[in-house]
């Protein structure tokens, strides 16, 4: 069952336009090139050319016939299958045929064809050789003696540095794709040698290139040759600072020379080369090949179960009747849109009954949270994105089955599912779980049920030491913010909240985990809510005795040391 809601922030009688669309395929969005034959086909039969272009050509169809092969949908190029089939092989072993000169782009492309096209391992194993030997100098470059030039380098502006480390970077990548084919003859021992001394030349020498082509190209190279390679991490760190983009936060990142100044909108002569220089930056961080979307489809497609698709779906509203019906096959898995007219949850049903587990919005209500599950007594929500500039408070309603004595406290961890080292991770007790929601005018944010805690009376027996101790919890990564004198901040408490005294015209050391920003006409103001997670403590002013004064120095030393060297970090 789909949730047909309006958005809260709607124009108020706007007219407000609602599709829904039946989609039979998993990646159907991406996917639409292989299921549209003029785009099969114009991939099939590219125009011939140079050398570098017929082996440049060879790489989709090799993956065009795998996808076709894989998947068994030779029909998409007409009704004769076996046609289809043999078509495409022929033009494959046509391609091979026509490639006379063994370099390290025959290298890639006939290590790719291997799988499927059986190439000859002796001949790839002493093209690997002749490479070696007669290319290879010393220092574990390779030298390139003839007057060609690539276009893309003529556009960078490169120097003798720049082109040797940028061919030695190409036959690395030719290299190492040969090499990975199991075949002793291919893995011969001076094939690891050189390419070790090639990936140390590379290392020694990409980071004084100024091409940034040339870097991209290098530190792909350097990532398949070992992922794990402090040079290319570095040489990725350094691309990473060069990235231009548009937008904040950036919704267009890309990579081109220092010295283009032509904008990305209006193509010229270094486009191409800006494109290239972002797909390898790309490559890296993937450590995919070059035609990454053509490959990965077919190892999706090569372990997905099979299953021919063949469904009836009836849709209708909950509430207001009939919707619409919508069949879906292998030749058109993806529905016409049907427009949503009434405001009513739609429910999906097949020949087996309603499939409620596996209908779900694309784009869902809420921009932020992509999904969330009940993991037996645990909840789990996952978050796109967290705004820096927005406060963001995610709550749920909880049910009490049954209530037993000795509770133990809740957890509540956040990480990144990529990073699950930096794990933050605190415990809550029932008190502290119930939140309540902080509005002033459309700005809110939560607050804990809890009061702060208050210290209204002189203590000399805290130390520095021991307030540190107190506010700083070990294995949590703090970040201090503390507001500049004369800035105005809220001090938001519950009424019940009695035992906090905050009174005008006295002085407190504040702090708190849930500050915020209120957003005026004329800048903005801070407020903080007084709950638990805030800790309120008296700053006298008006001291007679030393032991006041000592009391004051306390707090003065413990507010610079936060400010400077915020909390310590945890061995």
């Amino acid at each position: 069952m789909l949730k047909n809601q309006l958005p809260t922030n709607v124009v108020p009688n706007s007219a407000v336009e609602r599709m829904l669309t039946i989609n039979g395929e998993v990646l159907g969005d991406v996917l639409s090139v292989m299921h549209d034959p003029e785009g099969l086909r114009q991939l099939v039969h590219l125009p011939a050319g140079s050398a570098e272009a017929e082996l440049s050509g060879l790489l989709p169809l090799v993956h065009v016939y795998r996808y076709l092969e894989t998947t068994s949908s030779w029909d998409v190029l007409g009704a004769d299958v076996h046609k289809n089939s043999a078509e495409l092989s022929r033009k494959i072993r046509e391609d091979v045929l026509n490639v006379n000169r063994l370099t390290a782009l025959v290298l890639k492309t006939l290590s790719t064809l291997d799988p499927l096209v059986p190439v000859d391992h002796q001949a790839l194993s002493l093209s690997v050789s002749w490479l070696i030997r007669s290319a290879q100098l010393p220092d574990g470059s390779f030298s390139d003696a003839s007057s060609f030039r690539p276009n893309r380098l003529t556009v960078a502006g490169s120097n003798a540095i720049e082109r040797s480390v940028y061919l030695t970077s190409f036959v690395l990548i030719g290299l190492f794709r040969a090499t990975s084919i199991r075949d002793k003859i291919l893995q011969l021992r001076f094939h690891d040698d050189s390419i070790r001394s090639a990936a140390n030349y590379i290392s020694h020498n990409a980071p004084g290139v100024k091409s940034v082509y040339v870097r991209a190209v290098a530190t792909y190279a350097l990532t398949l040759h070992d992922p794990s390679s402090m040079a290319a991490s570095q040489l990725l760190s350094v691309l990473e600072t060069l990235a231009r983009q548009k937008g904040h936060p950036a919704v267009l990142r890309y990579w081109q020379e220092s010295s283009v100044t032509a904008d990305w909108l209006n193509p010229d002569q270094s486009s191409g080369l800006t494109v290239e220089t972002t797909a390898y930056v790309l490559l890296t961080v993937l450590l995919k090949d070059t035609v990454l979307t053509l490959e990965a489809l077919t190892e999706y497609s090569r372990t997905v179960p099979r299953a021919v698709l063949n469904q009836d779906i009836s849709l209708s509203y909950s509430r207001k009747g009939f919707l619409g019906r919508v069949q879906l096959s292998q030749s058109r898995p993806v529905a016409t849109p049907i427009q949503v007219t009434q405001d009513d949850d739609i429910t999906a049903s097949t020949g087996y009954g309603r499939g409620v587990s596996t209908v779900k919005f694309r784009d869902a209500v809420e921009p932020l949270i992509s999904h969330y599950e009940l993991q037996g007594n645990t909840v789990v929500v996952q978050l796109d994105t967290v705004p820096s500039d927005v406060f963001l408070c995610v709550g749920f309603r909880v049910r009490t089955g049954f209530r037993v004595s000795g509770a133990g406290e809740s957890l509540f961890s956040i990480y990144e599912p990529q990073d699950k080292g930096s794990v933050c991770t605190r415990t809550f007790s029932s008190q502290e779980q119930k939140l309540q929601r902080l509005c002033v005018g459309e700005e809110c944010q939560c607050m804990t049920a809890a009061c702060s805690a208050y210290r209204g009376t002189v203590d000399p027996t805290l130390t520095v030491a021991k307030r540190l101790e107190e506010t700083c919890r070990p294995h949590v990564r703090y970040e201090f913010e503390a507001v500049s004198s004369g800035t105005e901040v809220e001090l938001v408490k519950k009424a019940t909240c009695s035992s906090v005294d905050v009174q005008n015209q006295r002085q407190y050391l504040v702090m708190g985990a849930s500050g915020s920003e209120v957003t005026l006409s004329h800048g903005f103001r801070y407020r903080l809510p007084l709950d638990a997670e805030a800790v309120v403590e008296l700053w006298p002013t008006d001291c007679t005795s030393p032991g006041c004064g000592d009391y004051v120095s306390q707090l003065e030393d413990l507010a610079l040391e936060l400010q400077l060297s915020s909390c310590p970090v945890a061995s």
